[in-house]
């Protein structure tokens, strides 16, 4: 799942579907993904700040109460390493700073992908990713 305030421009979903190997579910509010997390597995979550009405340690916090072994990276073009210290003492996976960069995030996705794959297994859950039901977003993916 991408969490991001704004709806994907024609660079994100160029990067969307660079990363074709993933089912891509975009939540336009933190509040529609932490819906559609109560209702659905997800492997990764990836939340880009600025987020309205929340901070990267509170959005994280509710992300893993309702999914607790799914693996977060969060992204926060203004971020320091104090943010990523703290974040991950949180319970994040991974902290990114800096303009997005396609390589890096998909090196990161993949890695949070497979933990979580693993974590599943080892919990007996077979569940990778699945698709919303709600609306198709302009790249064909679902959304939420």
């Amino acid at each position: 799942m991408w969490i991001r305030a704004a709806t994907p421009g024609s660079a994100e979903i160029d990067l969307m579907e660079s990363l074709d190997r993933f089912v891509i579910q975009v939540a336009l509010t933190a509040n529609n993904a932490l819906d559609w997390l109560r209702l659905e597995d997800c492997a990764v979550v990836f939340a880009e700040f600025p987020v309205p009405g929340w901070e990267p340690a509170d959005l994280l916090e509710a992300i893993l109460e309702i999914a607790p072994r799914t693996p977060v990276i969060l992204r926060d073009p203004e971020g320091t390493v104090a943010d990523a210290v703290r974040l991950m003492k949180l319970g994040a996976y991974h902290f990114m700073s800096g303009p997005l960069e396609e390589n890096e995030l998909l090196g990161r996705l993949e890695m949070a992908a497979e933990k979580h794959g693993l974590r599943e297994s080892a919990a007996g859950g077979g569940t990778y990713a699945r698709t919303a039901s709600n609306s198709a977003d302009m790249s064909g993916r679902r959304s939420v």
